[in-house]
């Protein structure tokens, strides 16, 4: 059976659309419209369901984004903070690797 896209970036991009309203840094967001799973905080996060060495795993979609897009390794300790502050958004360039403790900082910075 042949795969539906030929590439993780084709899928990606095919799983979003262009915010017409919402921009960070002078780029729009992407938004996602494919699966959405629950984060720690049981809040919903997009996410991508694939095949890993012939094996079937979940991933973040704004992690996979970053990883795609512009070749981020991320380590167990690591997440990806969303510049734009919308969960909804892959956008690669509204994405930044940081700690943990960087995370929930900025998060309580943006909440406060």
């Amino acid at each position: 059976m042949p795969r539906k896209y030929a590439t993780l970036e084709d899928r990606l991009i095919a799983n979003s659309r262009i915010n017409e309203t919402e921009s960070h840094g002078g780029t729009r967001c992407w938004d996602w419209v494919g699966v959405f799973g629950t984060g720690g905080r049981g809040e919903p996060y997009p996410q991508m369901s694939l095949r890993v060495n012939g094996k079937h795993t979940v991933k973040r979609a704004h992690r996979l984004a970053l990883e795609v897009f512009r070749g981020v390794v991320f380590g167990p300790d690591e997440h990806a903070d969303h510049l734009c502050s919308r969960r909804c958004c892959i956008n690669p360039m509204h994405l930044e690797k940081v700690t943990v403790q960087e995370n929930m900082s900025r998060r309580s910075r943006k909440n406060s």
